[in-house]
């Protein structure tokens, strides 16, 4: 499988890909892509149409959250992609942020609710949580703190940055997972920073390379 096969554009993970034919095996590859290019192809992914099951995730609620931990930010074409480990018992993110330091309460701050948790094959959880801080200057550096909320209240993470909003060549995606449904494949890989849209590449089993 290569850059000549079947291909569908212009995606976000997940995505479904269908209506298939039952039985049948599917390959895959998906390439992260923006407007200053676009990545090398993921590994081969193989999934048949027709198997596997639903999988969902119900967030807990829960008395008043611990702070966010583990945030890693990802520079973009202006903004900034923040990840963190979700807080059980958490209904929303307040994400606190200047460009000069020692973030606190006082600073601006944007809301982020709590995005769906997805499971992998083995219906463990995908442990992170993403927020993406657009309208950023390129070349400015960022600092952010997160705060976990319910209706108990809210606590505070640590600082983390300096980051600094840039344009670059998206990465190669990683994670890919593929699971076969009712005449359909679906598909979820890592979120690719910098990328824009996904390109996904795929043959019927018994083509050609």
């Amino acid at each position: 499988m290569n850059l000549s096969s079947p291909y569908v554009s212009n995606l976000q993970s997940p995505f479904v890909h269908g209506p298939l034919q039952d039985g049948q095996i599917y390959y895959y590859k998906v390439r992260a892509i923006n407007s200053a290019g676009a990545s090398e192809l993921s590994g081969v992914l193989q999934a048949t149409a027709g198997s596997g099951s639903p999988q969902s995730y119900q967030p807990v609620d829960g008395s008043a959250p611990s702070a966010p931990s583990d945030i890693k930010l990802l520079p973009g074409d202006g903004q900034v992609r923040l990840d963190w480990l979700p807080v059980q018992g958490a209904t929303g993110y307040l994400i606190f942020w200047n460009t000069t330091g020692d973030v606190s309460e006082a600073d601006a701050s944007v809301n982020a609710a709590p995005l769906s948790v997805f499971s992998d094959l083995n219906n463990n959880n995908l442990a992170t949580v993403l927020y993406v801080h657009t309208g950023l200057s390129n070349g400015q550096n960022y600092y952010y703190r997160i705060a976990a909320y319910n209706g108990a209240g809210q606590t505070l993470s640590e600082q983390v940055g300096p980051v600094r909003a840039e344009k670059i060549v998206p990465g190669r995606p990683a994670n890919v997972h593929v699971l076969g449904g009712d005449r359909l494949i679906g598909m979820r890989w890592n979120p690719v920073h910098n990328a824009e849209s996904y390109n996904i590449y795929w043959r019927e089993a018994q083509s050609a390379n």
